[in-house]
């Protein structure tokens, strides 16, 4: 949370942005201590400047209460090192302690940490002494064969902490540092101040000149930042000499901030600075007006350094000086260049051509996707080499993406590049270049980089069209193109409708989540958006109060849901001012500053939206369960739904839509329309006098909603690219009521069918066993149709099951951090080798997609009750820290263990989806060559209830209960111990509410056996939830009964070790390692009770100084 002393002007003076977690002292949070600042002069929202409190409660009032004084300290630092000091062969970062007690200290059991929270990253070994008035330096390295000790940990050069600890683990010294300077250590002088230093390791201390800071430059700004970027500030150092930022002081306009970190900046070097009030080294407790104003830099005694003023920015826009440090200043659009030297575009050369954003259909890759992609144009006479050049997407970040090595472009000649976010751009091919990351479909921005890190050209681009690109026309600016012309020059821009076509067409005023605005072009044509304005705010100056920035299209009869919280820091689709609750009118105004559309907000219960129905027309109305924001509006049908479909086909059987009607009495439909198009939901009337007897079916074919395949209204269900069904209710006379029921799918198998099966959470369309439209097995598509339809058939499930997935490990003991264990495993439930690639195209291989993805490697099989597991990194580059981690999890030998996953799972809920390829499109379809790729098992999770939330840090993983059922169940899974790689421990006790607990416990133990929510209670308060006390065999309503291993030592050179096993067949292992946070934890031994109560084993010692031990609860 954020504390700020403000001015009478509303401006802050000081701040803090504190926290419960990170770097920040755990004490301060509910357990009655108070946060102390202990440096007065450091930055207060580093934790490392503040303490918990001595006692509960604080010193109110009262001066803070100070600690002895150190025996050692700090004294300098060296976090950078490039040549400045040698050891070995190495050039690491160091530490140097100390002794300022005069007398020798012995450090045993002291230890250095880069978090004060985790103080035992590194312990020093038993017989280091510092003598009196000494010094000792600690390598920051993990260099165990040179000289002298090694802490295991390096330092940040942009901005870290570093903490010395005493045997109780107190925080003897620590200091917070900035930006540093390579080859200059910072060191403490006599009177304890921290200043640049030369290095001198085991030495006094040497001071290092530094600037004049009258030579420091504000160089470049940007105070317009684009939607979901900060405005930031850029110094330049002219000095010859590193310029001192610590005691700078800012002003912009009435707003003031000293900036308290011990930062430098090189000799002729850059520095950027984000306005965002935001804690950091890099970061500035204020903003910076867009609509213009003042900005100074000053020193610590309040000398005038350097000003600028300026007027009103457009978005994304930097100003800056050309030549660097005392040009004028002048404004940059495409090579803006923050921590680099300003410089001016090229006239003629490489830049960036087209854009294809989303593409479902327009253009088939050469794998058979349909990717985004970005088109570059060498439009010189000269070849352009592309080699050390690089395209970053969403922010500016040169070598987000690099050319090949080797690759050119022609003169006049056009470049390719796919933006195929669900693979790899290390798995190739050589002649696929992808960046790995898809274009995002609301806003984004690409920017094109040369081999020295200058932007080259950039385009930043709003809501886009599907399968509609935007490239430059002739005149160069960007615009909506009429077709997609990858590799060849654009075409010319499309007819555009007015923008006084659009109205506002639903709103949530009273959200879940964040608020939005949804706008509705009902015209034919798409509409450019740019310059309009959104307002909750009517007045004439108000009018204007959100400007929809450039390249932001609506497609013909389409939507788009901007997001109204008040933040555009948040991304494109942000406007700049939130709905209230309880009422008031939004307005959009055309570029002209005419009124287009008004709506009045009303006051509504949480979650309703209200809008427009039917789109467009003049009825208002309220959705309390279909609030459909970027989509049609509309009320849901009640009384039937689509129970099951059929998409792809081949003779004797053809596509077909079953309806279901859920009530008691029969339905007349006649009238009713299916269709799968939103903007043509009138496709297929339903033949007057079709009634849906009760709690029955209906079953229509393609050749009802499909007679003369090609015409407007006829239809097929598209099975290589998914689609959708929409049943819509309709009067005698055809004219819709505004009620629906809408199912989505997916790409389907041949001959499979989806339907609605029951579930815990309600009904799931999901891939059936078989298809049930009466006829099982028809001899002719005549005998097929005569089906009537017929209840459902039981899920699809398998061949290969997401068996165990493992999204939020706990944290490792004693501060250690939280280990890459994160996985997911497989499991092959059939009884054959299942092939992970299309055995007729074995280069379109499985891959797995939703919040991390992952595509399997050519050839890769998994054997019958086979298992894989997916994990992190990649076991083939880090074949050490894998051979680790199958040890620590237990993974049986043979075990394949593939990797990496690209990005990690979310901890609060996420989707894990396994797909196989299908066979690629033939050359007679439109989209010939697409790779169609069908669900073979999907996972949403959540860590709330009904799922088991045991598995969200607290050391379990969801573990799949019968593998033969629905994935997509939270009573088909358990928290348990990781278990990857063999079969997951099932439940053999009644546990009703499927919380792990059970039931005879739960009720032994005073707890509901019908309430899964218990599980995850701590009621003794003794840190162990109610779960954990159950595998750990401890009673959940005594404080002092814990699960505790004791020692004894035996004169043999062994340890007995005593614990209490909870039930017979409990697995514990037990785990030893030389010193805590230097080594890895190492088995010694896994022990099965034979009965429940206490245990006694006995192990070897290793002959050492010190050995510690811990038990593990496996199940």
């Amino acid at each position: 949370e954020r504390l700020a002393l403000i001015d009478r002007n509303g401006e802050t003076v000081i701040s803090v942005d504190y926290d419960d977690r990170g770097a920040w002292p755990s004490e301060s949070d509910g357990d009655g201590y108070s946060l102390v600042f202990e440096n007065s002069n450091g930055d207060p929202d580093s934790p490392a400047n503040w303490r918990a409190s001595f006692g509960k409660g604080g010193t109110p009032g009262q001066p803070n209460l100070s600690g002895p004084e150190p025996l050692v300290i700090l004294n300098e630092i060296l976090a950078e090192n490039v040549t400045a000091i040698s050891n070995g062969t190495t050039h690491p970062d160091f530490v140097e302690l100390k002794n300022v007690a005069g007398t020798n200290v012995y450090l045993q059991n002291w230890s250095l940490s880069d978090n004060p929270t985790k103080p035992r990253k590194y312990n020093f070994p038993a017989g280091t002494m510092i003598p009196a008035d000494g010094y000792l330096v600690v390598w920051l390295d993990s260099e165990a064969e040179a000289p002298g000790l090694h802490a295991g940990f390096a330092l940040d050069n942009d901005g870290d902490t570093i903490a010395l600890f005493n045997p109780q683990g107190t925080r003897v010294d620590v200091l917070a540092f900035g930006l540093q300077v390579p080859d200059n250590s910072i060191g403490r002088s006599s009177e304890g101040d921290w200043s640049l230093n030369q290095p001198t390791p085991g030495k006094k201390n040497q001071t290092q000149a530094v600037a004049d800071l009258k030579k420091l430059k504000l160089n470049e700004f940007v105070a317009a930042a684009p939607p979901g970027g900060d405005d930031w500030i850029e110094l330049y150092n002219t000095d010859s000499r590193p310029a001192a930022l610590f005691g700078l002081r800012w002003e912009s306009g009435l707003a003031k901030f000293i900036y308290r970190n011990h930062s430098f900046i090189a000799p002729g070097a850059y520095a950027v600075f984000r306005a965002d009030e935001q804690p950091g080294v890099r970061h500035l407790d204020f903003r910076l007006p867009a609509a213009g104003g003042t900005l100074l830099i000053l020193d610590s005694n309040g000398t005038e350094l350097d000003d600028l003023s300026y007027r009103t920015q457009k978005d994304g826009e930097s100003r800056g000086r050309y030549p660097n440090g005392n040009g004028s200043w002048r404004t940059f659009t495409t090579t803006i260049s923050p921590g680099k030297a300003n410089y001016l575009p090229e006239i003629e050369g490489l830049k960036l051509s087209e854009i294809l954003a989303i593409n479902n259909t327009a253009i088939i890759d050469p794998l058979g996707r349909t990717s985004d992609w970005i088109e570059l144009w060498n439009s010189s006479k000269k070849t352009v080499e592309l080699t050390g050049m690089s395209i970053s997407i969403d922010r500016i970040e040169p070598g987000q993406w690099y050319f090949p090595e080797g690759t050119s472009l022609p003169p006049n000649g056009r470049q390719i590049v796919w933006c195929n976010g669900s693979r790899d751009p290390a798995l190739g091919p050589s002649d696929y270049p992808n960046t790995g990351r898809s274009l995002n479909g609301t806003h984004g921005t690409v920017i094109l980089f040369n081999a020295s890190e200058q932007v080259v050209d950039q385009v930043r681009y709003g809501f886009q069209i599907t399968d509609h690109s935007i490239g430059r026309n002739e005149d160069g600016n960007w615009t909506l193109l009429d077709t997609v012309t990858p590799g060849k020059e654009n075409s010319t821009p499309t007819a555009l409708a007015s923008a006084n076509n659009l109205v506002i067409n639903e709103w949530m005023a009273n959200g879940r989540n964040a608020d939005w605005i949804e706008l509705y072009n009902s015209d034919s044509r798409p509409v450019r958006m740019d310059g309009m304005f959104l307002t909750d705010d009517l007045s004439l100056i108000g009018s204007t109060q959100f400007e929809i920035p450039e390249l932001n299209f609506i497609a013909p009869d389409g939507f788009v849901k901007w997001i109204a919280d008040g933040d555009l820091a948040q991304g494109g689709d942000h406007v700049n001012f939130s709905l209230a609750s309880l009422g008031e009118p939004i307005a959009l105004y055309n570029r002209a500053k005419s009124l287009v559309d008004k709506r009045e907000i009303t006051q509504a219960a949480i979650g309703i939206s209200e809008g427009r129905l039917p789109d467009g027309s003049s009825t208002i109305t309220k959705f309390p369960t279909t609030p459909t924001p970027g989509k049609s509006n509309y009320l849901p049908l009640n009384n039937v739904i689509i129970n099951e479909v059929l998409t792809h086909t081949d003779p004797p059987l053809e596509d077909a839509i079953e309806l279901l009607n859920l009530t008691n009495k029969p339905i007349d439909i006649g009238h009713w329309w299916i269709s799968n198009s939103g903007a043509n939901l009138k496709k297929f009337q339903i033949p007057a006098n079709t009634t849906l007897p009760t709690r029955g079916v209906t079953v229509f074919y393609e050749a009802q909603f499909n007679p003369v395949p090609g015409l407007k209204d006829s239809f097929a269900l598209n099975s290589a690219h998914g689609d959708r069904v929409i049943l819509s209710e309709a009067d005698r006379f055809g004219k819709l009521t505004g009620r629906r029921a809408i199912i989505e799918f997916g790409a389907a198998q041949n001959g499979v069918s989806f339907g609605q099966i029951k579930t815990s959470l309600g009904n799931r369309f999901t891939a059936l066993n078989k298809p049930t439209f009466g006829v099982d097995n028809p001899a002719s598509l005549r005998e097929f149709r005569k089906g009537n339809g017929a209840a459902n058939a039981t899920e699809k499930v398998g061949p290969v099951v997401i068996h165990e997935v493992h999204f939020h490990p706990k944290p490792l003991p004693f501060g250690a951090g939280t280990p890459d264990d994160e996985f997911i495993e497989l499991r092959n439930i059939s009884s054959v080798t299942i092939p992970f690639y299309d055995p007729m195209h074995p280069e379109n291989t499985w891959r797995i997609g939703g919040g991390t993805a992952f595509e399997f490697p050519r050839g890769f099989k998994l054997a019958p009750d086979g298992y894989a597991v997916l994990i992190e990194f990649n076991p083939a580059k880090e074949p050490d820290k894998a051979t680790s981690l199958a040890r620590r999890l237990d993974i049986p030998d043979g075990v394949p263990i593939l990797g990496p996953l690209r990005g990690q799972l979310a901890n609060d809920g996420d989707t894990v989806v396994l797909y196989k390829p299908d066979s690629p499109q033939g050359l007679d379809r439109e989209d010939a060559g697409f790779v169609p790729y069908i669900v073979v098992d999907q996972l949403n999770y959540s860590d709330t209830s009904p799922w088991p939330s045991e598995a969200d840090g607290l050391g379990a993983s969801l573990q799949r209960l019968n593998p033969d059922r629905f994935a997509d169940d939270p009573v088909n899974w358990k928290a348990a111990a990781p278990n990857p790689g063999r079969e997951n421990r099932q439940l053999t006790v009644k546990d009703s509410d499927q919380d792990g607990l059970p039931d005879d416990w739960e009720t032994a133990n005073r707890l509901d056996p019908l309430d899964a929510g218990d599980a995850g209670i701590d009621n003794d308060q003794d840190g162990l939830s109610n779960l954990a006390e159950y595998y750990a065999g401890t009673d959940p309503r005594d404080g002092a009964s814990v699960f505790q291993l004791l020692a004894k030592r035996l004169p043999n050179d062994q340890i007995e070790l005593h614990f209490n096993a909870a039930r017979s067949g409990q697995l514990v292992e037990v785990q030893s390692s030389r010193a805590l946070g230097q080594k890895q934890w190492e088995t010694v031994m896994e022990h099965v009770a034979d009965k429940a109560g206490p245990q006694q084993v006995e192990v070897d010692v290793f002959d050492s100084d010190g050995q510690f031990f811990r038990l593990l609860l496996m199940e």
